[in-house]
C-alpha cells in the first residue's frame, strides 16, 4: 500500500471520527428551470465541511474568489458517475481574459465524504482544512464575508483528468464560512486603588467653664464701740477707740 494512500485513509478515518454539524445553509433559486442550488456548511477548530446539492446530473463546483469573478478562484469540484462512484477534486481556476482554465491543484486538499445523484439532483459532501498552507492555489477560510462562485454543468468529465466542459450555469455571492470565534475569557487584573480617607471633621465643642464660685473672705467687722447707757443712775458711759470716757451727770453738775 502506497504512503499517499495510507495518508489519505488516515485523514479520512480521523475526520469520520468527528462529524461536523452543517449549521449554515444557502439556497439559490435557478429561475431557468425552477430548481435550486443548496449549499450547506459547518466548521470546527481546524476544518470546514461543505455539502452541495445542485439540480444537475453533471459536475458541480463551489469556488472561493478574490473579487467574485472566476480568475484566481480556489475551487471545490466534483461529480457522481453513472455507477454511483463519486469524484471530489481540488482545482484552481485561472481566467485572466475571461476564458477559464480549471486545472487540478498540485496538492489535493479537498477530501470527499459522500456523493449521490438521482434523475434531477447531485449531492456531494467534502471536507478541507481551514488553512492548507498552499498559498499558491488555495484560499483560507475566514470569519469574514468571502466571495464565492457556484457553477454546474449537465455533463460529467470523461475521466478525472479529462478537460472540463463549460458550465451551463454560474452565480456569485458571498458567504461567511467561519462564525466569529468566541474570545477566550480575559482576566483583567485591577490594581489595588488606595482611596484617601478624608478624616472626619474635628468638632470643637466649646467647653462651658465651670462657674466660678467666689467665696467671700470672712470680713472681720470693724469694732463697734459699745454704748452703755445707764438710765437708772443717770450715768452715761461711752467707749470708743480705746478711750473710756465716763461722764457722770449729777444734778446738772460736772465733776
Amino acid at each position: 500500500m502506497s504512503s499517499s494512500l495510507v495518508l489519505f485513509l488516515g485523514l479520512l478515518l480521523a475526520h469520520s471520527a468527528v462529524s461536523i454539524d452543517l449549521q449554515q445553509k444557502l439556497k439559490l433559486t435557478k429561475n431557468a428551470d425552477g430548481g435550486s442550488l443548496d449549499v450547506a456548511w459547518g466548521a470546527n477548530d481546524t476544518h470546514v465541511e461543505v455539502e452541495l446539492t445542485y439540480p444537475t446530473t453533471g459536475w458541480l463546483a463551489l469556488g472561493l474568489s478574490p473579487d467574485g469573478g472566476m480568475d484566481m478562484s480556489d475551487v471545490l469540484f466534483g461529480y457522481v458517475n453513472g455507477d454511483g462512484t463519486f469524484v471530489v477534486q481540488d482545482r484552481y481556476l485561472a481566467a485572466p481574459d475571461g476564458v477559464g482554465s480549471l486545472s487540478l491543484d498540485t496538492t489535493q486538499n479537498w477530501q470527499g465524504i459522500s456523493g449521490s445523484k438521482n434523475g434531477t439532483f447531485t449531492q456531494l459532501r467534502a471536507v478541507r482544512a481551514i488553512r492548507t498552507g498552499d498559498s499558491a492555489q488555495d484560499r483560507a477560510f475566514t470569519d469574514k464575508s468571502q466571495n464565492v462562485i457556484v457553477a454546474m454543468s449537465p455533463t460529467v468529465p470523461d475521466s478525472p483528468t479529462a478537460p472540463i466542459r463549460k458550465h451551463s450555469f454560474k452565480f456569485s455571492t458571498s458567504l461567511t464560512f467561519l462564525s466569529a470565534a468566541t474570545p477566550a475569557p480575559v482576566t483583567v487584573v485591577v490594581p489595588s486603588v488606595v482611596v484617601p480617607q478624608t478624616p472626619p471633621p474635628v468638632v470643637v465643642v466649646p467647653q462651658t467653664p465651670p462657674p466660678v464660685v467666689v467665696v467671700p473672705s470672712p470680713q472681720t467687722p470693724a469694732p463697734v464701740a459699745p454704748t452703755l447707757i445707764i438710765r437708772n443712775s443717770g450715768t452715761k458711759i461711752q467707749t470708743g477707740t480705746g478711750l473710756l470716757i465716763i461722764a457722770v451727770t449729777f444734778l446738772g453738775m460736772r465733776l
